[in-house]
């Protein structure tokens, strides 16, 4: 069955997003990474689950944390 309308490829849609990505300068391509984590802080912030999230990040950096200091004790720094 053929429809009048057609829609984009996701593959499509993400190559042409990466193309625009590439195009940027170094210093865009901060500002935008930048922008994309600013955004997620935010969702985080208003998010129902906020709790848990930040428990899990918490856990992460737990483990980070405790994982820097076994890699410098075993090479005494």
């Amino acid at each position: 069955m053929d429809l009048p309308i057609t829609f984009p490829q996701e593959t499509d849609k993400i190559y042409k997003e990466a193309l625009a990505f590439r195009r940027l300068s170094p210093d865009q391509r901060f500002q935008a990474i930048l922008e994309v984590i600013a955004l997620g802080a935010a969702m985080m912030k208003e998010s129902p689950h906020k709790e848990a999230m930040l428990r899990l990040q918490r856990a992460h950096e737990a483990e980070w944390k405790k994982a820097q200091q076994e890699l410098f004790a075993r090479h005494g720094l």
